[in-house]
């Protein structure tokens, strides 16, 4: 069944539900016969009112268990979602490291040199022995991203929050943070924090190493489910300003309170949330 038809679902079974347990509370307080009589032959043992209280008991009992099927169903459909992201996010890295690497090869191969991959040096292709090796800066573009946002043990407003440069170093990081918590029952966005200053002024991320900020937030306790955008601009080792715009998920009841990629729909709520009231 298609997601959309299991949210609609769950979104009639909230009406049905409450309604068939309010008629099941009335019916028996409506008319003075009784809802059964022993004393009566087997097909007229119960009143009209009790055949209508077991035929609702029955709408109800099948109900719920529709609820928890619709339930299962549309947590199986959101995980796979998120693997799905995941799984995309990959092959994307990975196509974009090999792409690198190949255009990197032929450019060096052109002018003689190769790449020394076990001592992450470029040399010249030579059999002169005396030959000195030449290091040069490794031009892939840097990968900005959130790799962790963890919580203090012991004071639950508390957060570590961790930032990794992939690929290269990255420099004069500009970041800012937006934190977004759900309410009515996990429905709706509500901005808790715009443009924190996360790391506030850095010079340099070297490749491959993690930035750690601990910051207390006075709200993060009260929310459940928290989102993270992390906005700005950093550069490449020769000045090349990059963009950036994550979008990041904690759910303190899944996951083992891990860091998870959130849904298109989900980002696309935030987008919007921020559009309507006029922020970037």
């Amino acid at each position: 069944m298609p997601k959309s038809n299991l949210e609609f679902w769950i979104d009639l079974l909230t009406y049905i539900l409450p309604f068939l347990q309010l008629l099941i509370l009335v019916i028996p307080f409506l008319g003075e016969r009784p809802l059964f009589d022993l004393q009566r032959d087997f097909w007229n043992i119960f009143s009209k009112r009790g055949y209508a209280i077991l035929f609702l008991g029955a709408l109800l009992t099948y109900f719920t268990i529709k609820q928890s099927i619709v339930t299962k169903d549309l947590a199986v459909i959101d995980a796979q979602e998120v693997k799905d992201a995941e799984i995309k996010r990959d092959k994307y890295n990975q196509a974009k490291i090999d792409s690198a690497s190949q255009k990197t090869n032929e450019m060096l191969a052109k002018y003689g040199f190769k790449v020394d991959s076990k001592n992450e040096e470029i040399v010249k292709i030579l059999q002169d022995p005396n030959l000195k090796k030449l290091t040069i800066v490794n031009g892939e573009s840097p990968l900005l991203s959130i790799t962790d946002v963890i919580f203090d043990k012991e004071n639950k407003n508390k957060l570590t929050f961790k930032i990794r440069s992939f690929d290269a170093s990255s420099y004069d990081l500009n970041l800012r943070l937006d934190i977004f918590g759900l309410t009515n029952n996990d429905k709706d966005f509500i901005l808790l924090t715009k443009d924190f200053n996360l790391f506030g002024t850095v010079n340099i991320v070297n490749k491959d190493q993690s930035l750690e900020l601990y910051k207390e937030f006075n709200f993060i306790k009260s929310y459940n489910v928290l989102y993270f955008r992390l906005h700005g601009t950093y550069e490449k080792y020769d000045g090349t300003l990059i963009p950036i715009d994550n979008y990041a998920m904690l759910n303190k009841s899944q996951n083992d309170g891990k860091l998870q990629i959130p849904t298109l729909e989900s980002v696309n709520q935030i987008k919007i949330y921020l559009n309507t009231r006029g922020l970037k």
